[in-house]
């Protein structure tokens, strides 16, 4: 009877360090996803079948230059706030923006939604500065634009 009762409990123990040992892992695996990957809700980033979910990966960019397009996360007004741009030129492009037309490199780049009755000049970003158009925190309309440097972009958003 004793012998049943120490058997019982080893098992009970055994089952114990497989449930401690599998949470173990699933929140060593969420630490390391979460340190690469900010989780965002985008309200109304409805291109395709998308949904409004996606993520910031963090390190996008620590080895690999920004492309023309990527959809990027910025620290934005001191560094307190966080929005999402869109870049528009690399660095040493030239940037003008006239009637509503953003023209890179002397050729129009496309945008959906940017409207704007500001003209921006010609102008050659330096080796350190990137272009981005800033969207609302809604994702549907672009609310501010400018130039920007590397270190300020979070990384880039990959959207499901």
């Amino acid at each position: 009877m004793i012998t049943v009762a120490i058997l019982r409990y080893i098992v009970e123990l055994d089952n114990m360090r497989k449930k401690t040992i599998r949470l173990s892992v699933i929140l060593v695996f969420l630490s390391i996803f979460l340190f690469f990957f900010k989780p965002v809700y985008i309200p109304s980033y409805n291109i395709g079948n998308k949904l409004p979910i996606g993520f910031i990966y963090k390190c996008a960019y620590s080895n690999n230059s920004p492309k023309t397009g990527d959809i990027v996360s910025l620290k934005y007004a001191g560094g307190s706030v966080v929005a999402l741009a869109e870049l528009v030129a690399n660095p040493n492009d030239e940037i003008q923006i006239e009637d509503n037309n953003i023209m890179v490199n002397n050729k129009l780049y496309k945008t959906g939604n940017f409207r704007s009755k500001t003209s921006y000049k010609k102008t050659k970003l330096k080796s350190h500065e990137h272009f981005v158009l800033i969207y609302d925190s809604q994702f549907d309309k672009i609310s501010d634009f400018g130039k920007t440097s590397k270190n300020r972009l979070l990384g880039k958003l990959y959207a499901f």
